[in-house]
C-alpha cells in the first residue's frame, strides 16, 4: 500500500521540473493526481513538458490522473481546477501549491509588473486555492496543504550590510516570505480541523528547466525525487505535530540529524 492510497492531490506547475516529478511521485505512493499547469499540450512552451504528457505518464504506469490546463494567476481558472478536480475524485485530500513566478533584478531594474506577477502566482493563487479546498478538508476533518517556497525568502539576512550589494531577490523573495506567512496563517487557523498546512523548499537548488537557465552549471544542488519524497511526508503527516512549518527538504528527510537550516544558517 502507498503511503496516499485514497486520497486526491491537485500539484501546480506540474507540466515539468519539480511540479512533474512531485506529479508521478504522489501517483506512486497511491493518489490520484490532478497534474495542472499552464502548458497543457507540448510543442506550446520554452521547454519541453506538458499536463498531457505528465499525466500520460501516470496512466502508462497504472495511476489515475486527470490534465488540466490551469493559469494559476486566472481565478476563473482555479475554479475551475477545483471544480473538475471534485468532479473527478469526488474530494481534495491534498494541495500542492508548486507553481511560482519569477522576477530576479536589481530593485531599480525590476518592472511593477513583475513584481506584481509574483505576488499573483506565488501568493495570492496559493491563497485562493486554499479558500477553495479548505471546506472540504475541514467537512472532513482531514486534509494537508504544501506550500513550495524558497530560501530566496531569506536572502539577503538582515543587515548592516558592508562590501559588495547583494541584489535580485526583491520580487520573488518577498513573495515566498509572503507564501511562508500564509502558510503559518492558514495553519493557526486550520490545524483544529486536523489539517496540516506546512511550506518546503529545497535545501538546495534542485537542476529544473528554469533553474538550468539562471544557472547552467550547478555544482551542488538536491534531486526533484529527493525533494518530492520530503513533500510526501508531509503531505501525509500527523497535523498535531507538524503544521504551519517552513521546513528544508533535507531537514524532513533526515529529522534523525534535528533541524539543520542548511543554506542560511537556523530555522
Amino acid at each position: 500500500m502507498g503511503r496516499l492510497d485514497g486520497k486526491t492531490a491537485i500539484v501546480t506547475g506540474a507540466s515539468r521540473g519539480l511540479g512533474a516529478v512531485i506529479a508521478q511521485v504522489f501517483a506512486e505512493e497511491g493518489a490520484a493526481v490532478v497534474v495542472a499547469a499552464r502548458t497543457l499540450e507540448e510543442g506550446t512552451a520554452r521547454h519541453p513538458g506538458s499536463v498531457e504528457t505528465v499525466s500520460r505518464r501516470i496512466q502508462e504506469s497504472g495511476g489515475r490522473t486527470l490534465a488540466v490546463g490551469c493559469d494559476v494567476s486566472n481565478e476563473h481558472d482555479r475554479i475551475e481546477l477545483v471544480e473538475r478536480s471534485l468532479q473527478a475524485f469526488g474530494a481534495v485530500d491534498i494541495l500542492v501549491n508548486n507553481a511560482a513566478a519569477f522576477g530576479n533584478a536589481p530593485f531599480l531594474a525590476l518592472p511593477l509588473r513583475r513584481f506584481e506577477r509574483c505576488f499573483d502566482v506565488n501568493v495570492f493563487a496559493a491563497y485562493h486555492l486554499m479558500q477553495l479546498v479548505l471546506p472540504g478538508m475541514v467537512e472532513r476533518r482531514s486534509g494537508w496543504i504544501v506550500n513550495v517556497t524558497s530560501d530566496a525568502s531569506r536572502r539577503p539576512p538582515p543587515g548592516p550590510y558592508a562590501g559588495s550589494p547583494q541584489m535580485g531577490g526583491n520580487a520573488y523573495g518577498v513573495s515566498k516570505l509572503a507564501l511562508e506567512h500564509l502558510t503559518r496563517g492558514a495553519a493557526s487557523e486550520f490545524h483544529v480541523h486536523n489539517v496540516a498546512v506546512n511550506a518546503l523548499m529545497p535545501s538546495m537548488p534542485v537542476p529544473t528547466p528554469s533553474m538550468l537557465d539562471a544557472v547552467p552549471h550547478l555544482e551542488e544542488y538536491v534531486t526533484a525525487e529527493s525533494f518530492a519524497e520530503a513533500a510526501v511526508r508531509l503531505a501525509s503527516c500527523d497535523p498535531s505535530v507538524t503544521n504551519g512549518l517552513a521546513l528544508y527538504s533535507e531537514d524532513v528527510l533526515h529529522p534523525e540529524l534535528g533541524t539543520r537550516g542548511w543554506l542560511a544558517g537556523s530555522l
